[in-house]
């Protein structure tokens, strides 16, 4: 329970000065994880909607279903739409005559997500939660292996959260 590990991490402070702090920075760690996790799924419901709208103009089946997909497993910085963009392949080449054709529903995907990771989720985040590339990669390979998928998931959100605690730990937030 959420309550019972911040009454632990809190008693474990030696000081009364050092538990009013361990308490601070719980409560910054729990506002910036729940806004984070606000976000990105707001930005991922857009993104979702987009991806459906797009399908449906370019004659894919189930729109509403690939705009689901695409919300859904954006959870999952770089893995999540490399996979949808495999499977719109895949359809594609069934539903579509060439090709070239079946190239389109993955081409929409990665440029949706383009725009998505490079203008819309900084829009949003504003610079308060920077990581790297490589640390979101290596995060979500150890949250895989550990955990399967929902580590996977989980990997980005525990990173911030570790993050922020460090951070306002050593008062460089707070």
């Amino acid at each position: 329970d959420r309550r019972g590990l911040q009454r632990v991490i809190i008693q474990l402070a030696p000081t009364p000065r050092a538990r009013f702090r361990a308490a601070r920075v719980c409560r910054l760690v729990q506002n910036n994880a729940a806004s984070y996790l606000l976000a990105v799924s707001m930005i991922n419901l857009v993104l979702g909607a987009a991806t459906a709208v797009a399908f449906y103009f370019v004659g894919m089946p189930e729109p509403l279903a690939w705009g689901a997909a695409m919300a859904v497993l954006n959870f999952v910085p770089f893995i999540g739409p490399l996979i949808l963009q495999v499977v719109a392949f895949l359809a594609g080449l069934v539903i579509y005559p060439s090709i070239e054709a079946a190239l389109i529903p993955p081409a929409l995907l990665l440029g949706l997500n383009v725009l998505e990771s490079n203008f819309g989720m900084p829009l949003v985040m504003e610079h308060r939660i920077l990581m790297s590339p490589l640390a979101t990669l290596i995060a979500i390979a150890l949250g895989a292996w550990l955990w399967g998928t929902p580590g996977a998931i989980l990997a980005v959100p525990l990173v911030v959260m570790v993050m922020t605690g460090s951070k306002a730990w050593n008062g460089r937030i707070i």
